[in-house]
């Protein structure tokens, strides 16, 4: 675990004396042995921190108090965990004073409880707003994603909610995502077994929801295992009070350039983006046309022996072989629907980071109903 955030980014007001508020803990690790590890402190981003830095008001008087409180807190995340359900508790302090420890189960779509907020106060005391936070995983095998209900209406400002989301549906809210290649790396790594379950991730995300608001959201993540199925999930906690969200640059920049490129097409073809090393359709800027539409909302199903050609792609465009690649895949969105030829042709874009150096990692792609017979 540790106490600096991802980037090496200083938090303010990093003292032992802060005020705390409610503190979130995540607690995917318990499923590979890890101790609950504190992700929030009254809403300032932490990284899998193994404890808090501040105290709360009424643990304030002495050394003694501070550590019982946390004690107090440790032992109500734990006890959350395991009924599921929100508790409080009273707590003993020195000179026969006694607090107050409540603590809120973060509960997936599925009921499974991906982390903990806790808040200790004084008798009577009633306890701050708790903080914007839900869950998620994403299936590795499936590619979609489920929400816990506060991501789906509180941050991404969706009124009506549905059980999974295709990532190109999630991923059309970002306007900042600075770890985005280091993110694909990870689970490009998780997905090939360089990693194993249990492996943590944090970065921080910055988006415009379907209501408008701007929002900044801190993601905490654990790479998860059940029965020989792989999928990633963790905690989404809104930030915004603390950390302004951001516009990227070339992430704007890029969208311009679409616009300008839709209307210089000489017939409708959709764009988006390929993550060269998932392999992963992100998003699409341009909804593909004709019989792909469903494409911007649904996982294509390829053929396996048109993986096989998207796999060479891709690999020829992250090693310099090639710059651009003309292909066709056979794709479907049900196992009931015949084969649909699609005509794309993918670019590779070089990006540059000071961890990983100058890397082709995604990539643009243009798509359109294709032609093509089949052969197989």
């Amino acid at each position: 675990m540790t106490d600096v955030l991802e980037g090496g980014r200083q938090r303010k007001n990093s003292t032992d004396t802060r005020h705390l508020g409610w503190v979130i803990y995540e607690t995917l690790g318990i499923r590979t042995g890890e101790e609950p590890s504190v992700v929030s402190e009254g809403g300032q981003a932490r990284d899998f921190a193994s404890r808090t830095r501040g105290t709360w008001e009424v643990a304030k008087r002495s050394n003694s108090d501070r550590a019982k409180a946390r004690e107090a807190a440790q032992n109500a995340v734990k006890s959350a965990y395991t009924s599921r359900k929100p508790l409080h508790d009273r707590v003993w302090l020195s000179g026969n004073r006694t607090a107050v420890a409540y603590a809120d189960p973060l509960l997936s779509a599925e009921g499974d409880v991906f982390g903990v907020q806790v808040f200790v106060g004084a008798p009577g005391e009633a306890p701050p707003p708790p903080r914007t936070v839900g869950t998620f995983e994403w299936d590795y095998g499936t590619q979609r994603t489920r929400h816990s209900g506060p991501v789906e209406q509180k941050i991404l400002g969706i009124d009506m909610s549905q059980p999974d989301r295709a990532l190109p549906e999630i991923w059309q809210f970002f306007t900042a995502f600075d770890k985005r290649d280091a993110y694909t790396m990870y689970v490009g790594a998780f997905g090939h077994g360089e990693l194993g379950a249990g492996a943590p991730f944090a970065a921080e995300i910055s988006l415009k929801g379907d209501d408008g608001g701007f929002r900044c959201v801190h993601m905490t993540v654990r790479s998860i295992e059940r029965a020989g199925q792989k999928s990633v999930g963790g905690l989404i906690h809104d930030i915004t009070d603390e950390t302004p969200p951001k516009q990227d640059f070339h992430r704007e920049y890029s969208k311009t350039q679409v616009m300008a490129l839709e209307k210089s097409l000489s017939e409708p073809m959709g764009i988006g983006y390929l993550e060269l090393i998932t392999g992963l359709f992100l998003e699409w800027d341009v909804p593909p046309p004709g019989p792909l539409a469903r494409w911007a909302t649904e996982v294509a199903q390829i053929h396996e022996k048109s993986r096989a050609e998207l796999d060479r792609a891709r690999a020829s465009l992250r090693n310099g072989e090639a710059l651009s690649v003309d292909l066709v895949l056979f794709v479907r969105f049900s196992e009931s629907e015949a084969w649909t030829p699609a005509d794309l042709t993918i670019t590779g874009v070089a990006t540059a980071s000071a961890e990983h150096g100058v890397t082709v990692a995604q990539s643009t792609v243009l798509v359109r109903p294709g032609t093509s017979p089949q052969f197989w």
